[in-house]
């Protein structure tokens, strides 16, 4: 007799089902993996260009092209102020904030005559997502932390904290830079 035994049937199905799943499971594997790997890094790349971009524009602060404070607020979570960020000879305003776990910038160009800032026209881009924590802390010149509130002409040195969650049982990412304002004078 030719042919194949019903065991035999089994055992070969058998062993293409398990090898099937070992293969199925490596490729689950390695796509968490891929996962993580890419969302680590990208978290790591976008916080480094957020506080490569808030230090460039805290340093460039400048008075309005209204006249204005180069500080127009400044809280714990929150900051606006004046810059030329695009070198036009035009100051933005320039706002960053955390808003549902997004760092956001929003930028407004100054228009009309005299120049004035309207927050209908604000442009707003979201920086880095899922942030646990965003903190800036404000010091004077002989590097006491000033609290709130907060009396903008008394900055002189800025600090930005920020912490992302955890993500795939993974450490969070956190990092900060440390800002001294080029343009701020002495009162």
């Amino acid at each position: 007799m030719k042919g194949f035994t019903l065991i035999e049937i089994f055992i070969v199905i058998f062993i293409i089902v398990f090898l099937a799943g070992i293969i199925i499971f490596f490729v689950i594997s390695l796509s968490n993996y891929r996962t993580f790997f890419l969302f680590t890094m990208g978290s790591e790349k976008e916080i480094d260009i957020m506080l490569t971009n808030i230090a460039r524009d805290i340093r460039t602060m400048n008075y309005s092209s209204n006249g204005a404070y180069p500080i127009e607020y400044a809280s714990t979570t929150s900051i606006i102020f004046y810059s030329d960020i695009d070198n036009d000879g035009l100051t933005e305003r320039i706002r960053y904030c955390l808003e549902n776990n997004i760092l956001k910038r929003g930028i407004i160009k100054p228009s009309g005559t005299p120049p004035s800032y309207n927050q209908t026209n604000e442009k707003i881009w979201n920086m880095v997502y899922n942030l646990e924590y965003f903190k800036i802390t404000y010091y004077d010149e002989s590097l006491n932390i000033l609290s709130p509130p907060l009396e903008n002409y008394k900055i002189k040195i800025i600090k930005v904290e920020v912490k992302t969650k955890p993500v795939f049982n993974k450490p969070s990412i956190q990092s900060y830079i440390v800002v001294s304002p080029r343009n701020l004078k002495t009162k």
